[in-house]
């Protein structure tokens, strides 16, 4: 996206700027738990995955490959059958359509229950928190309501074109993140538009996560 400078909502936002960047990772440890049980679970027995645990489609492959068949809906489960719901999370609908067709689901939800120390630090740091990924993603609205807990304004962006300029009044600091399967080109995008405010420096940010993990639960 390019600014328009001599739009007058713009020019009075431009001004140096500091971005204080956490690189997303490739892999979050949620996901590498999750891709191990399924690893460990298909030499011995068929697996059904009920949503991609990752929009990676290398990793995809490799699982489909081991014999992990991923699904969209629980219809395409075969009656008995194992299920794996993946981090995305297992409503009670799901859970009742899963007992009333006799399958065996093996609950691997992932919470990410304690805060992401760096973004926490971030977030202090910040004078807004900028989260970039898709609108659905529940781990994106996570770390908006982490950067409110910290009394930081933050908003979920899916790309520059979704920034306002009412947004950088008065900031100074942004704290930027991304989910692992934004394409880097929209994270580039949302830092060319900074830079067209004015001067930017860029300061990357070594994300930390704290999670807790139970063994894999059969509902």
């Amino acid at each position: 996206m390019t600014v328009d400078v001599d739009d007058l909502a713009w020019r009075a936002v431009s001004r140096p700027r500091t971005v204080l960047l956490t690189a997303p990772r490739s892999c979050p440890a949620g996901v590498q738990r999750a891709i191990s049980i399924i690893t460990d679970l298909v030499p011995r027995k068929k697996v059904y995955v009920r949503k991609q645990i990752l929009n990676n489609e290398n990793v995809i492959a490799d699982l489909e490959t081991r014999g992990a068949i991923f699904v969209d809906g629980l219809d395409e489960v075969p009656e008995g059958a194992t299920v794996m719901f993946s981090a995305h999370g297992l409503s009670p609908s799901m859970r009742a359509e899963a007992a009333a067709r006799r399958l065996d689901v093996l609950d691997a939800t992932f919470p990410l229950v304690t805060e992401s120390h760096a973004l926490a630090a971030m977030a202090v740091e910040s004078d807004l928190v900028l989260v970039l990924g898709p609108m659905n993603s529940a781990n994106s609205m996570r770390l908006v309501e982490l950067a409110h807990r910290h009394r930081r304004p933050a908003h979920l962006i899916e790309n520059a074109a979704a920034i306002r300029p009412a947004w950088l009044t008065g900031v100074r600091t942004i704290g930027l993140t991304a989910g692992p399967s934004v394409p880097a080109r929209q994270l580039d995008g949302v830092l060319a538009l900074l830079a067209e405010l004015g001067p930017l420096t860029v300061s990357e940010v070594e994300p930390v996560e704290t999670l807790h993990f139970g063994q894999p639960v059969r509902r």
